[in-house]
């Protein structure tokens, strides 16, 4: 009713309303059915509710609340009004009334209707469109106010800064400029930095890149043994007792003269070299498992098996076993040490086995029965890989049974060649069998320290002051050169420090051995070989004890030194009795000498050289087991 009374009191006659259609997205006035009368319009023009009144005290106080407002937000008024003119539409520019606040809200709303879910809130009066906007415009110039202090702020720092590099005429360094982000540059050098700069131009994936050597550990908690078995050799064949049991095909007639063999036609339709038919299909080609076994430091069996092979007496296994120890195992220990890793008398055990299948028939079932048949064995002490630094890798001959029932070793027959009258030669001779071996990479993980060897003490009494004065500085001198493994003394029985050279002297060997014998080096070291073999720290409690040839002879056991110095000074009164006294020797030179190598399993050990002095073939003696290994000089280093 108010509002009704208002409108009375500004128009006169018929009434024009202000209508808004939202969905058409603009407003409109419809005007009245008739013109109205007694209304001067030069004077007063048809306006609505609230867009009129322009009499009304509230509406100028809030037409002159700009006024009052700061300057930033009166320009912003300003810029506000001004781009809602530029978006007003031709129609508006030619003297159309303007729009409310309201109204733009609500084109806002159906401009925005279709593009998104949300709906925009449009107050239900002018006074609360123009409150709501009023606020907006405060926010905006606080934020404005903000960034301009900010800036303010910034602009004077910068010309404090500017002012105080300027009376500075010191040379600038790179600290000046980088103190300011709280780090400290430091000065560097010309070479550092032309690196890092050839570095920047460096591919960061080389094509050979070089691998850089692992550390040696002295300690560890644990370590893990890793055995690469990659190839078997020389496997004996598998003989089928069936196949043997059979009855040989008679052998054919020999040729008559003129004729030849034949492999189609010939005498009986045989082949040469297949004159036993049975012979050629009574052997079967093995299947080669491979076990490990070794003893942790209580004493527990570690076991470790590959698979099984293809049939091949050259098999390639290419597998890879570990076997762990740890600190844990032994008590009182943390830790292993080099203490503990030396006393340690593990024998890593490589067993090579022929497992067979085979079907057994019972009644209406068939069983199957396999069966390992142990062909040889190769036992590596831990000794020898540790002081070989917890790596070896070769080809290592395979401790073989002296009879091994059902197999036969491999063994190429040559073929059956004929003369010249047609008869048939005689058989070839059968070559000699090799030696089964064993290809294997054995390595420790981490890699330990190598164990030091000590220097044995000098004790005075045998030998002279000045003596033993030269053989110390000659060891110093040696120092230098890394090189541990050259004794020039050893502690005798009474345990004072000798010359070992001393030691070295030709002897006598036994009546039954004749120096005239054209095997009398065989012999000697048949004869050396069969003394008993016992390490001195299992004798006498000590590291290393030399004795004479007497006192080994006494005795009856001692260690490789022993053994290689009774076999050594035998070879010099062989070899010297030969070239004085026997024909065919006068010109042979050879020595024999006492050397200390690595040996594979035995690890340290010594062996006796013989050398021939003028054709450079060399001998090395094993003592304890009195084997031979020749060394000819065209494959010498």
């Amino acid at each position: 009713m108010e509002g009704a009374a208002v409108i009375q009191s500004h128009f006169r006659g018929e009434v024009a309303v202000c209508v808004s259609w939202p969905g058409e997205g603009r407003d409109s006035v419809v005007p009245p059915a008739a013109p109205l009368r007694d209304v001067d319009w030069s004077e007063r023009r048809a306006t609505c509710w609230p867009c009129g009144a322009k009499d009304d005290p509230e509406r100028k106080k809030l037409e002159e609340e700009p006024e009052s407002l700061p300057d930033p937000l009166h320009e912003a008024k300003v810029e506000e009004t001004y781009l809602r003119r530029t978006r007003r539409r031709p129609s508006e520019e030619l003297g159309t009334a303007r729009r409310s606040l309201r109204i733009e809200k609500l084109l806002e709303r159906m401009e925005r209707e279709g593009m998104t879910s949300e709906k925009l809130l449009v107050p239900a009066f002018e006074d609360e469109a123009r409150r709501e906007e009023l606020k907006k415009l405060e926010v905006k110039v606080e934020s404005k106010q903000k960034e301009t202090e900010h800036q303010m702020e910034f602009r004077k720092r910068i010309q404090e800064r500017t002012r105080r590099m300027a009376s500075v005429k010191t040379h600038m360094s790179y600290k000046s400029i980088v103190r300011e982000y709280g780090e400290e540059a430091e000065e560097g050098n010309l070479m550092e930095l032309i690196e890092r700069i050839q570095k920047i131009f460096q591919p960061k994936h080389t094509l050979r890149p070089t691998g850089t050597r692992r550390k040696f550990e002295s300690s560890v908690r644990s370590i893990r043994v890793h055995v690469s078995v990659a190839k078997v050799y020389e496997a004996p064949l598998r003989v089928d007792p069936r196949a043997a049991a059979a009855p040989a095909a008679p052998a054919p007639l020999p040729p008559r003269p003129g004729t030849t063999w034949g492999y189609q036609g010939g005498f009986g339709g045989t082949k040469p070299g297949t004159l036993f038919g049975a012979e050629a299909q009574s052997h079967q080609l093995p299947e080669i498992v491979i076990e490990l076994t070794l003893q942790d430091f209580q004493g527990n069996l570690l076991f470790r098996r590959t698979d099984r092979a293809r049939k091949s007496t050259d098999p390639d296994i290419n597998q890879i076993l570990e076997l762990p120890l740890h600190a844990g195992n032994i008590p009182g220990q943390e830790e292993l040490t080099q203490d503990s890793l030396t006393k340690y008398s593990g024998e890593l055990t490589i067993n090579i086995f022929d497992e067979l299948t085979q079907s057994i028939p019972s009644g209406r079932e068939v069983r199957i029965r396999r069966q390992l048949r142990h062909l040889g064995r190769f036992v590596l002490p831990w000794s020898t890989l540790y002081s070989a630094k917890c790596s070896l890798k070769g080809n290592f001959l395979v401790d073989e049974h002296p009879v091994l029932f059902g197999y036969r070793p491999k063994v190429q027959k040559k073929p059956m060649v004929t003369t010249e009258t047609g008869l048939p030669a005689p058989p070839p001779e059968k070559e000699t069998p090799k030696p089964m071996c064993l290809a294997l990479d054995v390595t420790v993980d981490p890699p330990l320290e190598h164990p030091t060897r000590v220097q044995p003490q000098i004790t005075l009494g045998k030998e002279a002051n000045m003596m033993l004065k030269h053989i110390q500085k000659w060891h110093d001198s040696l120092k230098s050169k890394h090189d541990t493994r050259i004794l020039a003394l050893g502690m005798d029985v009474d345990g004072r420090s000798r010359l070992i050279c001393r030691y070295i002297r030709p002897q006598k060997p036994p009546e039954h051995i004749s120096a005239e014998d054209p095997f009398a080096i065989e012999m000697a070291a048949k004869y050396v070989a069969l003394v008993p073999s016992l390490q001195d720290n299992e004798m006498w409690n000590v590291d290393d004890l030399w004795c004479t040839d007497q006192e080994f002879l006494e005795i009856q056991c001692g260690d490789w030194e022993e053994h290689c110095i009774l076999l050594c000074n035998y070879f010099n009164y062989i070899d010297r009795f030969r070239r004085e006294r026997v024909a065919g020797y006068n010109f042979t030179d050879i020595q024999s000498y006492c050397v200390i190598c690595d040996l594979v399993p035995e690890g340290e050990a010594v062996v006796v050289l013989r050398q021939d002095k003028t054709t450079g073939n060399c001998e090395f003696w094993h003592a304890i087991q009195g084997k031979c290994f020749f060394l000819p000089a065209s494959m010498q280093l």
